[in-house]
């Protein structure tokens, strides 16, 4: 028998409040996610915290102090966030496919996680200065109203006592609780520092009569940013300005980067595509060796921390 409005209203308010409870939801990014510069809520998120939101809530990632500030509209029962989502979508560089954890911590703030298209969470950037030397130790869519709907999203509460923890998925619709573990708590193995040694041993013994550099990927090159600094003393042997370079894969596809900066050179438009092309992740040793001046061509070799992951 279906429970009365007022009944369903008693258990939202007594949810509301356990204060020991977090409250979760996940959002798969779809087009209009981004094209249409908003994103809704889950109606059963609304339905039980709905009430209590103001019109301002606050976004924040996994090791930053900065929160991000977002319209929140209400129309005809449902939620989005909107002014402000597209500057937090451009700054933490979400596309298509990315998941996103929502927690709520009350008062209209949110914690974010961000998992990008191979379920591994993305490195968040610290609020450091950006020009920093790189570690080197050697189709056609459907309407928005379809896109953007409670499809892509569910709601997961957790006790917040670590020793009941319980996890209770609240509202599911295509994707099946196995699926969504798959996504959000499978990543990549961990790296160990045998990985690590091993890598950096292997890039060691590389040799070449040219002009190379030695890059361990890090959180800012393979995420988010995708802007690879080249050390100072490699990007001495590059011309000045702002021009186009071609990296060179070891099957021989070439890419356009656009690369500029002096006195430490930068890849930047073109570098996120040879990234994902690649399976490029964090820890991975890149190569970088002069090919040709006069032609402006990097050949890049790739030393992977887990070389069990497909070379693409």
């Amino acid at each position: 028998m279906e429970r009365s409005k007022s009944q369903e209203e008693h258990c939202n308010r007594k949810r509301r409040q356990q204060d020991k409870r977090f409250y979760f939801f996940y959002k798969i990014i779809t087009a209009s996610c981004i094209q249409d510069r908003r994103i809704k809520i889950p109606n059963k998120f609304i339905r039980i915290f709905g009430k209590e939101l103001s019109d301002i809530a606050l976004l924040k990632v996994p090791s930053s102090s900065k929160e991000w500030r977002v319209d929140v509209k209400k129309d005809e029962g449902h939620i989005w966030f909107q002014s402000g989502w597209h500057e937090f979508v451009k700054y933490h560089n979400i596309s298509v496919s990315h998941l996103l954890v929502f927690r709520y911590d009350r008062n209209s703030s949110f914690g974010v996680v961000i998992f990008d298209t191979r379920a591994s969470e993305i490195g968040y950037e610290c609020e450091t200065n950006d020009l920093e030397e790189p570690c080197i130790e050697i189709g056609t869519q459907t309407s928005s109203e379809n896109e953007n709907s409670e499809e892509d999203s569910m709601t997961i509460t957790v006790e917040s006592d670590y020793t009941n923890q319980e996890t209770e998925a609240r509202e599911f619709s295509s994707l099946q609780e196995e699926q969504l573990a798959n996504l959000v708590f499978k990543p990549r193995r961990p790296v160990s520092f045998a990985d690590k040694e091993r890598a950096i041993a292997a890039a060691n013994k590389f040799t070449s009569k040219k002009q190379f550099c030695i890059v361990t990927m890090r959180p800012s090159f393979v995420h988010k940013r995708f802007v690879l600094n080249l050390p100072i003393a490699f990007s001495k042997h590059l011309q000045n300005g702002d021009y186009d370079v071609t990296l060179r894969g070891s099957d021989r596809q070439m890419w356009k980067v656009r690369g500029a900066g002096q006195p430490q050179f930068r890849l930047r438009a073109g570098w996120k595509e040879f990234v994902l092309d690649n399976g490029l992740e964090e820890d991975d040793i890149c190569i970088f060796e002069i090919v040709s001046m006069k032609h402006k061509q990097l050949k890049v070799s790739i030393f992977r921390i887990q070389p069990e992951r497909s070379d693409n």
